[in-house]
């Protein structure tokens, strides 16, 4: 069976083609030898355009399925050129699938009855004959075709596997626990872990533990490993991320529907997003719409923060900010803020913006820094009241409906020179 993760990265210039093998009949046409054409009128378009062609039945010495083989041809391939002519369902397998990863197209027939119906008025086809000049013509219109895809601003899905935490299956029970941690002993060892609240569960985030587990309570998680060796609990072993893929395939502005899972007074309410992970719409929203459990709505992505594991959404047509537009910036939006806390072990500053409302601040990774500034900040050199030029990269709204702003820094602008 083919595994249709993405595993593989697109390579430039690379050009794979999608086509009937060997001498097939077409409708209307006399037979046609497609493996002369690939070689004859494909390989030197292609060639002509510094690009290299690519077809499965042409990779030698791999052990895998055909099916696995196309696939990772798809997913490396700069462009994707389909023939239909045939209508195989084959092909239409392929098309499909470069249509899934979003790939640079390019769909080749002679007639439009071969374009999948769904297809036609969404493609620009090339269209050939294979009589007189018409493989001539396919050759010039390949070529062009070619650079015209190569040449327009596109953004394809990319690989997200989903990591799965991987650990000694051994049950524990709760030793003690507090807001942000609890303490584990495990059976039979007795050895005691820290069971933190992104190992706890990937479909919400956990803001107070004591809210989830009581000293006494019986866990059935995994001994797992962090980067630098240390041993800690998890709830999580063998549970795919769903948050890499939430991440890509959801951006703010998408629109999806579906039903109210849930509607908590004064807190909002829950709209289904991807498998068990709900989105969150502001109680004002909620509250001025009317929504009620079960009723189906049309929203949109306002936001999604991996890290607090926080889909924010609003009503199509609705507000997504309960607050004056001043209070709060726009992602964008460039202006000077001041180091109110420097945290250089943990490699962030915190800024006041200029215009904004004071006790509210942003914050600054060390990612997200200048050099100079950076060095500072490792150095322990960066003091309060220093001013940074900064842009606003994030702006979302927490559960508790605090919104959270992050910054990256920018060059100081330059002033005109007077005439």
């Amino acid at each position: 069976m083919i595994n249709l993760e993405r595993t593989e990265m697109t390579r430039e210039g690379v050009a794979f083609i999608a086509m009937p093998y060997g001498i097939k009949s077409v409708e209307g046409s006399t037979p046609v030898d497609f493996d002369e054409l690939y070689d004859n009128v494909y390989v030197a378009a292609i060639k002509r355009c510094g690009m290299t062609a690519i077809r499965a039945d042409r990779i030698w010495g791999s052990d895998q399925g055909i099916l696995q083989v196309v696939w990772r041809g798809i997913q490396t391939a700069e462009v994707v050129i389909v023939d239909c002519s045939t209508r195989s369902i084959d092909i239409g397998l392929e098309l499909g699938l470069a249509l899934t990863l979003g790939k640079r197209l390019i769909v080749v027939a002679q007639r439009i009855e071969d374009i999948p119906t769904d297809l036609r008025g969404h493609l620009r086809p090339v269209f050939y004959k294979t009589e007189g000049l018409g493989v001539a013509a396919l050759l010039s219109g390949l070529e062009r075709e070619l650079e015209t895809v190569r040449a327009e601003t596109h953004i394809e899905k990319k690989p997200v596997p989903m990591p799965t935490i991987t650990g000694e299956a051994k049950p524990g029970r709760v030793f003690a626990v507090q807001p942000d941690n609890a303490i584990v002993v495990t059976e039979g060892e007795e050895e005691l872990l820290l069971l933190r609240p992104v190992n706890v569960t990937y479909v919400k985030h956990v803001t107070d533990m004591t809210r989830m587990f009581k000293p006494g309570d019986r866990l059935s998680g995994a001994i797992a490993t962090d980067d630098s060796g240390k041993r800690y609990y998890t709830l999580l072993a063998g549970k795919q991320n769903p948050w890499p893929t939430i991440e890509n395939d959801y951006p703010a502005g998408r629109v999806l529907s579906g039903p109210v899972t849930n509607v908590v007074e004064g807190k909002g309410a829950w709209v289904p997003v991807f498998r068990d992970v709900n989105g969150h719409l502001p109680a004002n929203e909620v509250q001025r719409a009317g929504l009620r459990r079960g009723q189906e709505v049309e929203v949109e992505i306002a936001y999604v923060d991996v890290d607090a594991r926080l889909i924010g959404l609003h009503l199509r047509g609705g507000s997504s900010v309960g607050v004056l537009p001043s209070q709060v910036p726009s992602r964008g939006e460039r202006m000077h803020g001041w180091v109110v806390k420097s945290v250089p072990e943990k490699g962030f500053v915190l800024l006041q913006l200029e215009g904004y409302e004071k006790g509210r601040p942003a914050i600054l990774h060390i990612s997200h820094m200048l050099p100079d500034l950076a060095e500072d900040l490792r150095n322990g050199k960066v003091q309060v009241d220093e001013e940074v030029f900064v842009e606003i990269s994030q702006v979302c709204r927490r559960d508790n409906g605090q919104w959270h702003v992050e910054l990256r820094e920018l060059p100081e602008p330059r002033a005109e020179l007077a005439a």
